[in-house]
């Protein structure tokens, strides 16, 4: 089943189990090269809030914007989209 599930051109979703936000968590700490246990504490504290119980997923929507007069433009419809 794929994860990344495309709407329009403009639009995508990612869904993702607890495993794979953990997964992601220890890639961006790998990538990053972070060995200091208060920035490992603050990455996790930063994801813990997208990590979803058990029998569940969470969604991240991603809109494409693709130039700065489309920031100016979109921006303001896509306020409040996180509620």
């Amino acid at each position: 089943m794929p994860r990344y599930v495309k709407v329009d051109d403009r639009v995508t979703v990612l869904f993702e189990d607890a495993a794979t936000v953990w997964f992601q968590i220890e890639e961006t700490v790998f990538l990053e090269g972070v060995d200091d246990e208060k920035i490992l504490n603050e990455a996790v504290r930063t994801y813990l809030p997208m990590i979803p119980g058990d029998n569940e997923v969470s969604m991240t929507l991603f809109v494409y914007i693709y130039n700065d007069n489309e920031l100016r433009n979109l921006l303001p419809l896509y306020r409040g989209i996180e509620k």
